[in-house]
């Protein structure tokens, strides 16, 4: 009875075991075959992640699955690519993969998966619309459009060569398609940037010409300018940087009632402040290409000295002191002749639509997009970079929209359009933090607001000049 009593409880203990593990078993099995139904089920993508061969820490795109239980495969292919197709839309899931490319010509795309052995899957709608291009696709669209732009678009020449050999005082061999001095100057400052103090009257050194966009009538617009901006004795902590500022008008419409009265006050304005630069073309939107060709004309033969220029429109505000920064810390002097800064926009597409503003028609721009250009009423250079696009400017086919047309001679010529931030086409609402670093705001229908910034900004009492 002693040994009985001894064993029982080891006894009961080893059962006690045996069915713990059993029962782990069965527990064990019941989630490996409840594993096995769901894979039987669809996957719905939206909920559950597809596992991908690409590496995990990139986000991945959309992938639809037709009832395939194996991830698919994604194949890589190599594009070409280069500095220019920088876009200023956010990137897509594909444009996120090119992080990381060792190659710095090449990219990686990611391609829909391939299922060579299944049936086609059915049309997404019943009118069986096109697929949308892909990111691959629309840079070779931009490559075709822009290498024709390159070569075709007239002068079918190289125009880096040609503007090469003429300020090398050699011969272009080739004949320039229009004159860009064909309009007479009716008010000329000449001696605007002579230095007063030699009698020979050598031209003075400035560090920045602005050269402002004005309409005829906009007398507010420019006293506003003159007493902020504009006017270098408002240039705070920058005594030594000097700077001058110009206005480019047109000719007053011969049908506008009061004409003469207008050209009257306009010449009362240039007497009393002798900054208004105009010649006898109709001031008008789509001549803006023509003030825009007169500035380069009046700035390299009249103010050569000035060693950058900035063409604004008159319905900014500008950051001067920040724009100065910009021009000593943002371009190199290996670059001067190589960049025009401002608010950049990339391969936009030429508006087809006879309604729209700025509509195009195919025998003026055959090409479906236009180059990276830097929007007119904000555009940054050096000198030297002036130069060659004015001079490239006699071999180009003239175009009406100003921005676009220097786009398309900066394009053949070689010159980068470059973003700078702190540039707004729209009116930004005034804020310490956020105007610390601006350079200009556009689009200020009363431009007594561009009056106040400055006043928020500097705290400075505006003067007559």
């Amino acid at each position: 009875m002693n040994i009985m009593r001894f064993l029982l409880p080891r006894r009961w203990k080893s059962c006690c075991l045996k069915l713990a593990a059993l029962g782990v078993l069965l527990v064990v099995n019941v989630e490996v075959l409840r594993r096995q139904a769901c894979l039987e089920v669809p996957i719905q993508t939206e909920n559950h992640p597809q596992s991908s061969t690409v590496t995990e820490e990139f986000p991945q795109p959309p992938i639809h699955i037709d009832n395939h239980t194996q991830p698919p495969n994604i194949e890589k292919h190599t594009q070409p690519h280069t500095q220019t197709e920088k876009h200023t839309q956010p990137p897509t899931h594909t444009e996120k993969l090119n992080l990381n490319f060792t190659h710095p010509n090449l990219t990686d795309h990611l391609q829909p998966p391939s299922h060579t052995n299944q049936q086609p899957r059915p049309p997404i709608n019943t009118r069986n619309r096109p697929r949308p291009h892909t990111h691959t696709e629309k840079l070779s669209q931009n490559h075709q459009d822009m290498d024709r732009v390159m070569w075709e678009y007239p002068l079918s020449v190289n125009l880096s060569d040609v503007v090469d050999r003429i300020l090398n005082g050699k011969s272009p061999q080739v004949k320039p398609v229009h004159n860009t001095t064909k309009y007479t100057y009716i008010t000329n400052p000449i001696h605007t940037c002579r230095n007063s103090t030699v009698t020979t009257g050598q031209s003075a050194s400035f560090f920045l010409l602005f050269l402002v966009k004005s309409k005829f009538d906009h007398f507010k617009n420019r006293d506003v300018i003159r007493r902020t901006w504009g006017n270098e004795s408002l240039v705070i902590g920058l005594a030594k940087t000097r700077l001058k500022t110009v206005f480019l008008l047109g000719d007053v419409p011969e049908t506008l009632t009061g004409r003469s009265d207008i050209r009257d006050k306009l010449k009362a304005e240039s007497l009393q402040y002798g900054d208004l630069i105009q010649q006898n073309f109709l001031d008008s939107y789509f001549n803006n290409t023509l003030k825009m060709k007169m500035g380069y004309h009046w700035a390299l033969t009249y103010c050569p000295s000035a060693e950058f220029l900035a063409f604004l429109d008159d319905d900014y505000f500008v950051d001067t002191p920040n724009l100065i920064k910009a021009f000593r810390t943002n371009i190199s002097r290996s670059e001067y002749s190589h960049v025009v800064a401002g608010f950049v926009v990339r391969y936009d597409s030429v508006k087809r639509n006879s309604t729209n503003k700025w509509y195009v028609s195919p025998s003026e721009y055959a090409y479906n997009n236009y180059p990276p250009f830097a929007i007119a009423g904000s555009a940054f250079l050096h000198r030297s970079a002036a130069r060659r696009l004015f001079t490239g400017m006699r071999f180009t086919k003239p175009f009406k929209l100003d921005d676009v047309y220097l786009a398309i001679n900066a394009w053949k010529l070689g010159i980068e359009m470059r973003h700078w931030h702190g540039i707004y086409q729209v009116p930004v609402r005034y804020n310490a933090v956020t105007y610390r670093d601006v350079i200009a705001v556009h689009c200020f229908g009363n431009i007594t607001d561009a009056l106040r910034l400055w006043q928020l900004k500097y705290g400075l009492l505006t003067r007559k000049v």
